[in-house]
């Protein structure tokens, strides 16, 4: 899938009537590039990858975003995070109900990178059943749904990717974010994985225009891109 800088990247969703998410689609600057599973998007099932230290944690068997170098396949401190949404206080909506208010839809805007090959991480966190690890209790434990898109950034840009955190590695048990109960105050949750990179252009949006760079947005505000996917 190609892109190019200032396109909108768009992500679909799919859930089903177990809470269960999976990735089927992507949308370049409004045009739907088509189902993507098992062409453009890695292993896109709907089921959960509960053990951390699993390989399944690079790309799966959404509420943050990663970026990676696709020649890395994923492997060692390569992730990049370029969206961050947990929690509100100000619109009081975790990032997946502002998911689920744009039917399962968000957009995200690339950092000016430069031309090559990278990995799109999304993922989103299920935490109901979060409050015991998955390693002390296998019933429960947080619930990670990931995949990876494969994209081509066409336009050449000034920022290359930092150096990142690994996946599997980057959860533990021990990690804030991944251990968490419902009744606790949800303005006191801290995301999961490492900081939001500077150069980020990211941002889940609210429905308006996806040919155009949001005026507003929900967590943080964003800025225009580059990308291209194949």
């Amino acid at each position: 899938m190609k892109v190019l800088y200032a396109a909108a990247l768009s992500l679909a969703f799919f859930s089903v009537a177990t809470a269960e998410t999976r990735l089927w689609a992507t949308w370049v600057n409004g045009v739907d590039q088509g189902e993507g599973a098992g062409i453009y998007i890695r292993s896109s099932t709907n089921a959960p990858v509960k053990d951390l230290w699993s390989n399944d944690m690079r790309c799966g068997i959404g509420e943050w975003t990663y970026m990676a170098p696709a020649g890395s396949n994923g492997s060692g401190n390569v992730w990049v995070k370029i969206l961050s949404a947990a929690y509100s206080s100000s619109y009081r909506k975790w990032g997946t109900e502002a998911l689920l208010d744009k039917r399962g839809r968000a957009t995200i805007w690339v950092p000016n990178v430069p031309a090559g090959k990278y990995l799109l991480r999304p993922e989103i966190l299920a935490l109901h059943e979060a409050d015991e690890l998955y390693g002390r209790n296998p019933d429960r434990g947080i619930q990670v749904y990931t995949s990876c898109i494969q994209i081509e950034v066409t336009s050449s840009g000034p920022y290359t990717l930092p150096s990142g955190i690994p996946f599997p590695g980057a959860y533990t048990g021990c990690t804030p974010g991944t251990t968490w109960d419902l009744r606790w105050d949800p303005a006191t949750y801290k995301a999961a994985g490492g900081d939001l990179w500077s150069q980020h252009a990211s941002g889940l949006r609210v429905p308006q225009d996806p040919t155009k760079p949001p005026s507003s947005n929900v967590f943080h505000k964003p800025a225009p891109a580059p990308l291209r996917t194949n």
